[in-house]
């Protein structure tokens, strides 16, 4: 399974890095290692640029769980489109449909379905 690639330079603003990574250990901790995955690789590789990107980027407020749960939201978002139908190209690589977390497959499938919306 491909596995989240670290970068040297973080390509987020520190508190929004700090934000991902801090939920991904929250989801692993509570069970959810596919969670915990996607936002450690939101973490680490950001996302594409775009309208959402720039959104998440310039967040004024405090993005950690302390306050306004910016990773949590997106987290939940991504799951809407994928529960909706909307995203088809998430929803393989999402439980149950996949078996564990795989980054090198969900990477392609998420920049698309930022994307586009």
């Amino acid at each position: 399974m491909g596995e989240v690639r670290p970068t040297s330079n973080s390509v987020w603003p520190e508190k929004i890095r700090a934000s991902f990574a801090r939920q991904a250990g929250f989801c692993r901790d509570l069970g959810s290692p596919f969670m915990g995955g996607l936002m450690d690789m939101l973490a680490q590789e950001g996302l594409p640029e775009g309208a959402l990107r720039t959104r998440i980027a310039d967040w004024f407020g405090d993005p950690s769980f302390k306050g306004d749960a910016v990773p949590l939201r997106l987290a939940g978002a991504l799951h809407r489109l994928v529960l909706d139908g909307v995203a088809r190209e998430l929803a393989a690589y999402y439980p149950p449909q996949a078996d564990g977390f795989d980054a090198d497959r969900l990477r392609p499938a998420l920049v698309a379905a930022v994307k586009r919306r």
